[in-house]
């Protein structure tokens, strides 16, 4: 276990806590202390985002500066990831994303530089006056000594028309460029300029081939100054960006490339044309490279086909083999990111056949990583041998804690692991690992979780963060992250940032796509689910368990023909899983198809006699139809598989309770008498494993009431003590049973009701059911005056939560018109 630690020390050497200027804002406190600021700068980011990690230290030192600016501007920070309404109420939807606001309010998107020298000057820009008022020599001196270009007015006074010229450009252009003016005597003294706007270079673009400054011309020009000057400004950004060539851009880009920066080297490439131009050929290389390398699957497939039909023809012979060798290359690693395993290594194998392509071992590593995903060992294992003795001592170390992951051997890993560390001694620069080498490590300590002493959940966090630090656009990192916070840390807010974040880098892998759908509706995003299955099921139609989780949340939003279409897709697609027809039966049922939905539950139970859930949809179906006693027998099935399934037993009771009613029309009294004996037997079994149901108790009360037209001779309800409450007064047999008659059942029904009432006091129906079971009483008790008010004043009670419901009004009449209350 002390070994193990180590990992945790790396972070230990390389950080540490810093008193930080960057404000931390949350949903609760957000509007409050936003309030307290004339000007801020918010950063809204995700703790995983690369580039809000490459953010952090600018931003840092920006923060550090603008609080000792006048005015003092203040920078804070949101994590998008917990603070969940305030980026939402913002629109937040990429990461970083920065906002400005003013005195409390959201003023505008930031959209200046990323590097701490730009926000600061972009943000005092923002917060100070647009220009400065050049006083001294010595203001004047250290004013020119920028980096940037200097605008500035020299006038003979504070009311020539050229300073309201000035002033205007300033407040359009001081984002990107510098004002100041002076009427300065000791300053005009040692200048050549006077009433005009001059425009000053920088020391770095003076030459002694041109002069180091140019001024704007007066007012009677036919361009106005500050048209001028923004004419003039633009045309000096736009001649130094041209100062930028192609070829030396795709130089930069190639040692970017070389160093694992890839996205660097598309950010510098980007904005040039593959299609024309110098060095055309080899944007198009690079472009292509970048992206595959990014994972980034349309572009790398679109430039992979532009490259095989236009570079062959430009390329000569000697390279082209090698040309031909690397767009397979960056086909089969796309291929591989699809999840299209076999595929790539067909792909990888076109270059392997060749020992001497310059590509081989980097073939051979993609074979072996799509062995491994596909749980082959035996074949990883020949991979890894071809090239083990050419690969770098993080490849080659992270290629055996891959082997023993799948061949299942976690406790060896880690033993490999330890091992490695040793050798590294204190030197934590010798252990390096590859991204799949951190992904094995923190796998392997999710595997051993339950079962393993040596399971620390910081050090699996810590592998998985390792992993995204080395490659922020891959996806198995996210998706990792993502289980871990879901069977760790218990947090769905956090699984469902990283599975998300997997699903965007990479929406075709089909465990990131569940992983995603299953968060969102464990999440109850429910709409937002159903439009990433549309979306997945637009990309393939043949994935069965989309279509099954799409028919089942449209069920849950009443969408039954959404919902009746996805399932029966599935069940015309053999082999077809129990629970695909449970939950077609289901959606019949909504229906109020019943033949049919029994037809399918019928289906499910055959093929999962195990599962208790479509046994009891086939049995109260049944109920549904009529036929009580092939229910019963299926509820008692159900009841002999799991006695204290609660379901079954109320099933049961309701079969029963509706049998009664059957012959209570019949006038076979006896056999009425009879099945409400069964039908309380089974409510009263049920309440005894789960009391807090209103439901329960109110189908108690309703089998209690059945009896009361029949003579009070043949009743005889012989039932198991439930209460003190219900049972109090009543004479119990040697068997610790209740002997109940007509009156006992009438009185028992009321505080059924009562109880019903009490865990669900909103119910309409339970107050009516109480009602008439005291109106009921009243008139077997001589027309009781005092339950003939009680019986009114319930369905008033009734009347005031359901208004519109007509049954109500009339039982209403009913009780009023009683005459022994007129």
């Amino acid at each position: 276990m002390q070994t193990v630690l180590f990992i945790s020390l790396l972070v230990g050497l390389t950080t540490f806590v810093t008193a930080s200027d960057v404000l931390v804002f949350t949903d609760s406190d957000f509007e409050t202390k936003i309030q307290q600021h004339d000007m801020m700068l918010v950063e809204f980011y995700a703790p995983w985002c690369g580039h809000c990690k490459r953010l952090a230290p600018e931003y840092e030192k920006a923060a550090t500066l603008l609080l000792k600016n006048d005015p003092p501007v203040s920078l804070a920070k949101v994590d998008c990831t917990v603070e969940t309404k305030v980026c939402s109420k913002y629109g937040v939807s990429g990461y970083p994303t920065l906002k400005i606001f003013k005195n409390g309010e959201f003023s505008e998107d930031y959209n200046g530089p990323r590097e701490a020298d730009g926000i600061v000057s972009t943000m005092r820009s923002k917060a100070g006056p647009s220009f400065r008022v050049l006083e001294t020599l010595a203001d004047y001196e250290k004013f020119l000594d920028h980096f940037d270009h200097s605008i500035i007015g020299y006038f003979e006074s504070d009311t020539h028309s050229l300073k309201s010229d000035l002033v205007k450009a300033a407040d359009q252009l001081s984002e990107k460029f510098r004002f100041a003016y002076t009427t300065s005597k000791e300053i005009l003294d040692q200048v050549d300029h006077l009433n005009k706007i001059v425009i000053h270079q920088p020391k770095r673009l003076q030459s002694k081939f041109e002069d180091t400054f140019s001024a704007v011309q007066g007012v009677d020009d036919s361009l106005a100054p500050v048209a001028k000057l923004t004419d003039a400004l633009n045309r000096i950004r736009s001649d130094e960006n041209n100062q930028i060539s192609a070829p030396s851009i795709c130089g930069k880009a190639y040692f970017l490339i070389r160093n694992g920066k890839y996205s660097n080297a598309l950010e510098s490439l980007v904005n040039l044309n593959h299609e024309d131009g110098d060095g055309h050929h080899l944007v198009l290389i690079l472009k292509m490279v970048c992206y595959a390398h990014l994972h980034i699957i349309k572009e790398t497939t679109d430039m992979t086909s532009i490259a095989r039909t236009k570079l062959t023809n430009f390329i000569v012979k000697d390279v082209l083999s090698s040309v031909e060798s690397l767009i397979d290359l960056c086909l089969a690693m796309i291929t591989y990111d699809l999840g299209q395993y076999e595929k790539s290594i067909q792909l990888f194998d076109k270059i392997v056949r060749n020992v001497s392509n310059k590509f081989h071992d980097r073939a051979v590593y993609g074979q072996f990583n799509a062995y491994i995903n596909l749980n082959k060992p035996t074949d990883a294992r020949t991979c890894y041998d071809i090239i083990k003795d050419h690969l770098n001592p993080s490849q080659e170390l992270s290629c055996r804690l891959q082997l023993a992951l799948i061949e299942e051997y976690p406790s060896e890993l880690l033993k490999i692991v330890q091992s490695a560390l040793k050798e590294a001694n204190e030197n934590e620069e010798l252990f390096e690992l590859t991204v799949q080498g951190w992904l094995s490590v923190g796998q392997a300590y999710l595997s051993i979780q339950h079962s393993n002493d040596m399971f620390d959940k910081d050090q699996c966090k810590y592998a998985f963060n390792k992993a995204i630090e080395l490659d922020e656009y891959f996806w198995e990192s996210y998706a990792c992250l993502s289980r871990y916070y879901n069977e760790i840390e218990k947090s769905l807010s956090e699984a469902l940032a990283y599975s998300k974040r997997a699903f965007e880098l990479n929406e075709n892998i089909e465990s990131v796509q569940i992983n995603y759908v299953d968060n969102l509706l464990q999440a109850e995003q429910i709409y937002d689910a159903l439009e990433i299955l549309e979306r997945i099921l637009v990309m393939n139609n043949t994935k069965t368990w989309a279509h099954f989780r799409y028919g089942l949340v449209s069920l849950r939003i009443n969408n039954v023909h959404n919902a009746v279409k996805a399932l029966q897709i599935i069940s015309r697609r053999p082999p077809v899983a129990g629970a695909t027809w449970s939950a077609l039966g289901d959606a019949h049922l909504h229906t109020n198809n019943l033949k049919t939905a029994l037809s399918c539950y019928s289906k499910a139970a055959s093929l999962e006699r195990e599962t208790l859930y479509s046994l009891t949809r086939q049995a109260f179906t049944m109920t549904l139809l009529g036929r009580y006693n092939e229910a019963i027998s299926l509820f008692d099935k159900a009841i002999d598989q799991s006695p204290k399934y609660i379901l079954a037993r109320k099933g049961k009771g309701e079969a029963h309770f509706y049998l009664a009613i059957q012959q209570t029309g019949l006038y076979k009294d006896e056999l009425a008498v009879f099945h409400v004996q069964q039908s309380l037997t089974a409510f009263h079994d049920a309440l005894c494993l789960q009391s807090n149901y209103a439901c329960l108790w109110k189908k108690y009360g309703d089998a209690c009431m059945l009896l009361h037209p029949i003579n009070d001779d043949l009743i005889h309800i012989r039932l198991p003590s439930l209460t003190k409450k219900f049972d109090e007064n009543k004479i119990k047999d040697v068997d610790g049973c209740i002997v109940l008659k007509k009156t006992d059942l009438l009185q028992r029904a009321q505080k059924c009701f009562m109880q019903a009432i009490h865990l669900k006091s909103r119910s309409a129906v339970y107050w009516s059911c109480l009602a008439q079971c005291v109106y009921i009483q009243a008139r077997y008790n001589s027309d009781d005056q005092r339950l003939l008010m009680l019986a009114l004043e319930y369905i008033k009670v009734a009347i005031s939560l359901k208004p519109n419901d007509h049954l109500l009004w009339n039982t209403l009449g009913v009780v009023a018109a009683h005459p022994a209350r007129l």
